[in-house]
This record gives structure tokens, sequence and C-alpha cells, in this order.
């Protein structure tokens, strides 16, 4: 078989193989510092087969795991496609959940060893996953947005689940940098789906893009504004991060 030489020395790595679905799993150790790395840039030697370059994680080991020489022990897992995304949770980040190109949701608890399908688990029902948002304030909040208008979230890294009230697509969920229960959502309305369509507006109005705002985790929603174009918290740096700029038309 043909392949690609990756270089870098005392690397453990977690690798997907999109064209599969495969995925080659070395146990997460909490005290590894995670890279993403691509394949060019690296170079000192790992095989790698070809059409598996596109997603590679790579875990940079800690000094003394360095100098103790100690090798990493490789498990091969086959999810039902190929993974669109993944993503760490939890304090020690050794909670790991992936979503696929068909809309499964796959959760692990021992660094990525042992699987669970957990998509039947979420509530109301089987669900196809669009989305997997990982909070940027708390390493145990998530969302997952569904294709069928049935959103998500958990405060446990996926362990529990409660059912968002808002049941229109969801365009871009944002949490909050530093606040835990803060978050921006934007929604399209159903017109914007017929727009897509090559349609012109529906009976239900023109295609509006709107902005909503939480404080209470997505227990409830304020709407900030319509016709929003492009929307982001400010800048931490700044001592901005609760406030929200956006641009919108009138």
């Amino acid at each position: 078989e043909t392949g690609h030489v990756i270089t870098r020395p005392s690397l453990a790595f977690l690798l997907v193989l999109p064209s599969t679905g495969s995925l080659l799993v070395a146990p997460v150790i909490p005290s590894l510092l995670l890279r993403w790395l691509s394949a060019s840039g690296t170079a000192s030697t790992m095989w790698v087969p070809d059409g598996a370059i596109p997603l590679m994680l790579l875990f940079m080991q800690m000094p003394h795991l360095i100098a103790a020489g100690k090798k990493v022990e490789v498990n091969e897992v086959t999810f039902d496609s190929a993974v669109s995304d993944i993503q760490w949770f939890g304090k020690d980040r050794t909670i790991v959940m992936v979503q696929t190109n068909k809309g499964r949701l796959y959760r692990s608890t021992d660094g990525g060893n042992k699987w669970t399908d957990i998509t039947e688990k979420l509530p109301a029902g089987p669900v196809v996953v669009d989305q997997l948002v990982k909070s940027r304030a708390s390493p145990t909040t998530l969302l997952v947005a569904g294709t069928t208008r049935s959103h998500f979230l958990s405060t446990d890294s996926g362990g529990t689940w409660r059912r968002l009230r808002h049941k229109a697509r969801i365009h871009t969920f944002m949490f909050h940098k530093t606040r835990p229960t803060w978050a921006l959502m934007s929604m399209w309305t159903d017109s914007c789906e017929v727009s897509r369509s090559k349609t012109k507006d529906s009976a239900d109005g023109p295609c509006n893009h709107m902005l909503y705002i939480t404080k209470d985790l997505g227990k409830t929603f304020t709407l900030v504004c319509s016709y929003v174009v492009q929307f982001s918290w400010g800048d931490a740096a700044q001592k901005q991060e609760d406030r929200i700029y956006f641009t919108h038309f009138r």
C-alpha cells in the first residue's frame, strides 16, 4: 500500500480515515498536550495511509514520557460513516464525542478506547445531528443541533441532555467566552429555506436571519435583532466580552 511518511519525535496519535469512518485511537492521557497538525510541515517517522491526511489529531507526549521511551498502543474503531467533527470534554479531557457524516453521535468516556452511539438516547427520539458546539467557558457544556429542528444541551459532557425550547433551524450557536450560561443563537425563518430552493418569498414573509441571546443556557431567549448578517461577542482583551457586535439590513 502507498502512504505518506510523517515525521515528528515521540508522538501519540488519533487518526481518522475519512473514506471509511475508521478511527485509530491512542490512549488519551491527562498530561498530554493537544496539537492539531496537518501532514505538511511535520517531518521524523510515522507511516500514514493515503486518504488519512485530511483529519489528523496528534498528541505531544510530556518530556518525562519521551525520556522514558514509552510506546503508544493503537486501537481501531469503525463508525457508521466518515467523521465530520470530534471534540474533547471534561476537566481532564477524557470524554470524547464524535459526529459522523450521517448525523450519528458517538461518545467515549475513557479517552477514545471504547465508544457508544448515543444518538438514540437524545430526548424526543432519533435525530440527525447537524452541529456539535462546545462551550468556551465550560469544559462540560455543549449543544447538539439537529436537522429536524430538535436541539439539545448538556452540562455534564453528554451524560444527560435537556431539549432546547426553540424549534427553528439553528444557523449559528455561539457560547460566551467566559460566562457558562450565556450564548448567542441565530436562526433562519422558514422562508429562507424556500429562498435557498430558488423560489421567492413564501406566504410566511421574506427570509429573516434573527439573532437571539440567552443568559440561562437556553431556558429563555431574547431577540437582539432581525435581518442579521454577521455577529460576534466582543474582545475579552478589550474588556468587551459582554458586548455584542453585529451587522444587519435595515
